[in-house]
């Protein structure tokens, strides 16, 4: 029998599901030295799951909602970008992030921080606009390119950021960090949240948020390099100090 998929199904899965499956394929591809057990990669990906549903079933966040209001006042997207968006989206993966990272034996190199990181953001962010496109037809098309070209690269930065501040923080010692992991992913999350719901369906501003947003990764990508932790090994002295913080 011909199983055949209901349009908005088919918006979910193309826009979706399609390209975080691809970056999480190019993720697992890039951790080069000392790759992530799947099943530990799956479960970061369904902790990011949780904690979205988490924030959906509490009505705590409208990170889902981007591109459906048309703000005239550019303080009110702001606002919302950063209070009702970023602020409860990244604080639910920051203390995610903590905890599997604490619990987590193969956490054993430093990038290993940027790898889980990066894949709680794509679960989370998965879930958020697969939940979306599938409760509202209207823009459905619109909705679903805005997600798989702008937000959910968005996200994989995002999750790039703060990633990266959790290994300094355990490759440095210095608590501090974990602080900026969890600011700067709201900056990140905040600036472009507030930007797609200022600009709406502005296709020409689509195309400065994607610019900033490549240049946000390579400036991430050169980070990670430049400080030379994509191959070190976290040491036995300091696993005992997971996430000295938490």
């Amino acid at each position: 029998m011909e199983f055949i998929l209901e349009p908005i199904n088919q918006y979910v899965f193309i826009t979706t599901l399609v390209p975080i499956a691809a970056y999480l394929i190019y993720i697992y591809i890039r951790d080069e030295y000392k790759k992530e057990p799947l099943i530990s990669l799956l479960a970061a990906v369904l902790l990011g799951i949780f904690s979205a549903f988490i924030l959906i079933l509490g009505d705590l966040t409208e990170q889902e909602a981007i591109g459906r209001y048309g703000f005239v006042k550019w303080y009110e997207c702001w606002r919302t970008g950063f209070l009702s968006c970023a602020v409860p989206a990244e604080v639910a993966k920051f203390v995610t992030l903590s905890l599997f990272l604490f619990f987590n034996k193969y956490y054993d190199e430093y990038v290993d921080a940027v790898v889980y990181s990066v894949c709680i953001a794509l679960g989370f962010i998965g879930i958020m606009n697969g939940w979306y496109l599938y409760n509202n037809e209207d823009n459905q098309l619109v909705q679903g390119l805005l997600s798989a070209f702008v937000l959910i690269p968005a996200h994989f930065t995002i999750g790039t950021v703060m990633g990266y501040f959790f290994a300094l923080a355990k490759l440095r010692h210095r608590v501090y960090f974990y602080l900026l992991a969890l600011v700067a992913a709201i900056i990140v999350d905040g600036c472009f949240s507030s930007l797609l719901l200022w600009i709406d369906y502005q296709a020409s501003l689509y195309v400065i948020a994607i610019v900033i947003l490549v240049i946000l990764s390579v400036i991430m990508h050169g980070l990670t390099h430049g400080v030379g932790i994509e191959h070190l090994i976290i040491s036995d002295s300091d696993k005992g100090k997971n996430n000295d913080c938490i």
